[in-house]
């Protein structure tokens, strides 16, 4: 059994230098030029802030991003993120927990997605929901109780639940929603053996990867085209562009997740706990970080 499992995902902290490794129970952080693991913390990331200081943790906390250490939740600090006020904390089967900054906490319903279905007293409920990097979009994913992979479906949001629209979605995917860095893109993996890749704002797609697998995915929008790398079998991966794969690799154990780190280099997170660090240019390894000392 590796050190990273099932619903893991991967971040780069521009400001910090920091690469952030996250499921739901567990944070893994590795300083700038420091191989081995740095921080081990028990909870998940919901959000960085825009300028990189604070991170948004589980059970209302906000983390200095350097140091990892938890400082009170203030107005100054919240007004770093984009998503304002308030900090996404929890998901019940019927409705997202929100945090205010006054120490209120409200649920955001979604009453037209969770009522019963029809003629069956079967109750729907909330899945999963994933908030985007800059805050403005929550990406739902709604399922029948009991319900096969049929029943299962997802839509996004704004933060004040204005539905902009409803996508199909793959039950046995792990992540179900992967937004871009800069919250414009969002992934998902349909029931079609497909990943597709939307405008996070209109629903649009962008792309489509004809390949079956999860949507272990990094995205990289550029000026006149869109970057991205995704896992293609349980140890590859592949570069590539709207025209085509222009890179493919593959590693020595299981591939987590990936990520990009600005627009100059891809980690690549490993179930046996490495971090791969890719060159774009000539996709020379750079760096490795590790779980521990080997």
């Amino acid at each position: 059994m590796g050190v990273f499992q099932f619903g893991t995902n991967l971040r780069y902290n521009q400001h910090t230098k920091q690469w952030i490794a996250y499921h739901i129970k567990e944070t893994f952080v590795w300083n700038p030029d420091q191989p081995t693991l740095a921080h081990r913390l028990s909870g998940t990331v919901h959000g960085i802030s825009e300028d990189g200081q604070y991170m948004l943790f589980t059970a209302n906390h906000l983390l200095e991003a350097a140091s990892c250490e938890k400082v009170p939740i203030t107005q100054e600090r919240m007004a770093r993120f984009s998503l304002g006020q308030r900090t996404i904390v929890r998901i019940t089967n019927y409705g997202v927990m929100a945090h205010e900054v006054t120490a209120k906490t409200k649920i955001l319903k979604f009453p037209e997605e969770v009522k019963p279905l029809p003629g069956t007293g079967v109750r729907q409920g909330i899945d999963s929901a994933v908030i985007s990097p800059n805050g403005r979009f929550l990406a739902v994913a709604f399922s029948a109780e009991g319900g096969g992979f049929e029943n299962m479906w997802g839509a996004v949001y704004t933060l004040d639940k204005e539905k902009l629209y409803r996508v199909s979605i793959n039950r046995f995917a792990n992540p179900l929603f992967h937004f871009s860095a800069d919250s414009k893109l969002l992934a998902v993996n349909p029931r079609d053996r497909t990943i597709h890749i939307l405008n996070s704002a209109t629903g649009q797609v962008v792309t489509t990867i004809a390949q079956y697998d999860t949507p272990r995915i990094a995205l990289l929008p550029q000026a006149d085209d869109l970057l991205f790398a995704y896992r293609d079998g349980r140890n590859e991966w592949k570069l590539a562009n709207t025209e085509g794969v222009l890179a493919t690799h593959k590693e020595e154990d299981r591939i987590a997740a990936l990520a990009f780190a600005e627009d100059t280099h891809l980690g690549v997170l490993l179930n046996n706990g490495r971090i791969n660090v890719y060159q774009l240019t000539d996709m020379r390894r750079t760096q490795t970080y590790r779980w521990a000392d080997e």
